[in-house]
């Protein structure tokens, strides 16, 4: 799976694909949106949830590491 695949898949399938390869990171909140963080190889993917309803608001993907420490404070994932 590459990011490019993984952007182009529909909300659903991009949800299966995290639960059955993504590992989960790190999590953090920021407002009213509880942010996970999880892993696919050599990509991230965050997925912004609402904190109440907990109903998915978006999901961002990134390649670059140094926003690993920007984001979630992360050294190394």
């Amino acid at each position: 799976m590459t990011r490019y695949l993984f952007i182009s898949l529909d909300r659903q399938r991009q949800l299966m694909m995290l639960r059955s390869e993504g590992m989960i990171l790190h999590h953090r909140i920021r407002g009213k949106c509880i942010i996970k963080l999880y892993k696919i190889k050599n990509f991230y993917i965050e997925v912004w949830y609402d904190s109440i309803g907990y109903e998915i608001q978006n999901l961002v993907t990134f390649k670059d590491r140094s926003l690993l420490n920007y984001k979630f404070n992360l050294k190394k994932a």
